[in-house]
């Protein structure tokens, strides 16, 4: 069920990318980024537990929709880290080491957004095209790959997948994207819904901000 919801919004986000260059008249654009991620856990969690940084890459459409108003359907890769300090459960073996989890996303997202594109005065206007939006909207996160290290006195070494860990996150997207001549910067904050634990309370879900840049193609 998880694998067919991944592939349809996946289809549908490639879809409305494609659909771009035919949207009417209105100023759309292409965009690819990259950047850190900062993740942490709820505060409902127990103490003894570490955020850590990770790295996110992703591609996106504008797509205006009326004055002030764009749409941002999204695709992207993330890769986010956490570390435990408190005894842990990997599967049914209990393991009183640290435990790096190595997490990897992929990401399907569509925003509603406040903004748009804005021309300065010039004679050159595609150049002077800059960016300025308020947006918000669902994200499903799909979990494709662990790489998780019990961290020790003598190195690190590799864990097997940890069979607890969701193979979903369903969040909410909040953020803002600044532009200057298609060069852009995004600060994303990502509200989880749901645990990336399985059988755990909401205390345990993975918050995650984002702060990335991005170059803007864009399509008139």
């Amino acid at each position: 069920m998880i694998k067919i919801l991944q592939q349809n919004l996946i289809k549908v986000s490639i879809i409305c990318l494609i659909l771009l260059p035919v949207i009417g008249n209105s100023q759309n654009a292409i965009f690819l980024k990259g950047g850190t991620n900062y993740n942490f856990l709820g505060i409902g969690f127990e103490e003894g537990y570490g955020d850590r940084f990770g790295y996110t890459l992703g591609l996106g459409g504008i797509i205006e929709i009326g004055d002030n108003l764009v749409i941002t359907p999204e695709i992207g890769y993330s890769s986010r880290s956490l570390e435990l300090y408190t005894p842990f459960y990997i599967n049914d073996n209990f393991t009183d080491a640290d435990l790096r989890l190595g997490l990897n996303y992929i990401d399907v997202s569509a925003h509603i957004g406040y903004g748009g594109f804005f021309e300065q005065e010039s004679d050159n206007s595609f150049s002077s095209t800059n960016l300025f939006m308020l947006y918000a909207g669902p994200q499903v996160s799909f979990l494709s790959s662990q790489n998780n290290r019990l961290i020790t006195d003598f190195g690190k070494d590799d864990v097997q997948e940890i069979e607890r860990i969701q193979n979903y996150i369903i969040a909410i997207n909040a953020g803002i994207s600044l532009g200057v001549r298609n060069f852009f910067v995004d600060v994303r904050y990502s509200i989880p819904l749901n645990s990336f634990l399985e059988l755990d309370t909401f205390g345990d879900a993975l918050h995650t901000m984002n702060l990335t840049v991005g170059y803007s193609f864009m399509i008139r």
